[in-house]
């Protein structure tokens, strides 16, 4: 936390100073959104409240559905150019769900070589999210296409915060450009708790810089006893327990023609035995993933993506060598989008699934799960600065812990959500 909160102060001391200073023949832009949402659910219990369910919004803690009138987010961004070559980053973010009314999603400063030829470099340095999706590049790390975000890139939002530096090499060609970066980061050594003891998710909602998320309460009927007895029902994504840090390296190719492809490899490093004084857990997460972007047809673009890896806690087992916990996890998505002369149609398809490879499943620490979903998203813009959008989702999923705290082993959640976002 003591590496976050001196990262986080030297970023936001820079930007401000920028910012007030009078004499600087560069200025800064503010930009950002308002969303207003109206969200029909079924009587699935969602995760925000420690039930099973896996979309953002559930049903009533009454077992009933759900009408909600609410505000899940609005974000306000601010950029400034210190020099040519020097730039900052602040966005700060309210939801209906984070602990802090306001709070930071993202703060970095940047630095890029002059123009030249052959090879230029970039480096980023602050607390951003690691750069692995294809579908949130619009505003505030959101997707054009979808209200909600795959399950892998809801995932990315939730726990891959990376606060460090990442250093880039771009190399451009006539009519291509090739990206070949890496990062070093500290206080992502809980990466991973929500992926094993909660499962997959589906939605449009990062979990800000101070902010935390609940963990189902069916998870403590199985843990009771055990090695996790003492773990948090909050998970906190900013802690460093064993001064190590973390990594990721990537490749990314795109040009007109043939689209953007890109690979990344990401490994926090942490030792997964350490729990530290708040009740949180060291997970030692890493994962491959690949994927592509482009346009298929005239005003039609394709994104797929895929990512496979692993978090393990606790410790090794003398005789089989597993530790305490090993979820091996993959998902995948497909998503098209069709362009239209005031708005947008999409469609995305993907799968999901962790695999409990511990042995130790019969005690209840039983990771298994599988599950895919569907999501249709019309928008309509109703001026520049005024978009409406309508995105039913269905989510079906499976996970075998779940019977043993007397839920359904097999679920299938349905919503319709209907969002009107203000941009300025």
């Amino acid at each position: 936390m003591k590496y976050l909160n001196s990262l986080f102060a030297a970023v936001l001391v820079l930007w401000t100073s920028s910012v007030a200073s009078a004499d600087l023949p560069w200025g800064g832009t503010l930009r950002g959104y308002i969303d207003g949402a109206l969200v029909l659910t079924d009587d699935n219990s969602g995760w925000t409240d420690r039930g099973p369910g896996r979309g953002r919004y559930g049903g009533s803690s009454n077992g009933e559905r759900r009408l909600r009138l609410t505000v899940p987010e609005a974000s306000l961004i601010a950029d400034t150019i210190i020099t040519p070559s020097l730039m900052a980053s602040v966005q700060l973010k309210y939801d209906d769900e984070q602990r802090n009314a306001v709070d930071v999603s993202e703060a970095w400063l940047g630095w890029r070589s002059p123009p030249a030829p052959g090879v230029r470099w970039r480096v980023k340095l602050g607390t951003f999210f690691a750069p692995v999706s294809l579908e949130n590049h619009a505003l505030g790390w959101t997707s054009p296409y979808t209200i909600s975000s795959s399950a892998m890139n809801t995932w990315v939002g939730e726990e891959l915060r990376t606060n460090g530096f990442e250093l880039r090499a771009v190399v451009s060609g006539d009519e291509s450009q090739l990206d070949v970066y890496g990062a070093l980061y500290l206080a992502g050594d809980t990466a991973g708790t929500l992926l094993a003891m909660r499962g997959w998710a589906i939605h449009d909602r990062e979990i800000a810089l101070f902010d935390r998320a609940p963990l189902p309460d069916y998870a403590w009927t199985n843990f009771a006893g055990g090695p996790l007895v003492n773990q948090s029902r909050w998970f906190d994504p900013l802690h460093e327990m064993d001064d190590r840090p973390g990594y990721y390296l990537g490749l990314d190719w795109q040009s007109e023609r043939w689209g953007r492809f890109n690979a990344v490899w990401y490994d926090n490093r942490t030792d997964p035995e350490l729990l530290d004084v708040d009740g949180q857990t060291s997970w030692h997460t890493w994962f491959g993933a690949v994927g592509y972007r482009g346009l298929v047809a005239d005003n039609t673009t394709f994104i797929a993506q895929a990512m496979y890896g692993a978090t393990l806690w606790g410790r090794k087992n003398p005789l089989t060598g597993n530790r305490a916990m090993d979820a091996g996890f993959f998902t995948a998505y497909a998503l098209l989008s069709y362009e239209l002369p005031r708005g947008r149609i999409s469609a995305r398809a993907e799968v999901f699934n962790t695999r409990d490879r511990d042995g130790v499943t019969i005690l209840g620490f039983d990771t298994n799960e599988h599950g895919y979903a569907i999501t249709l998203a019309w928008q309509y813009n109703l001026r520049e600065d005024l978009r409406l959008t309508l995105e039913p989702q269905l989510i079906s999923h499976e996970r075998s812990a779940r019977a043993r705290a007397g839920l359904p082993r097999e679920m299938q959640e349905v919503s319709v959500r209907a969002n009107l976002r203000y941009l300025f």
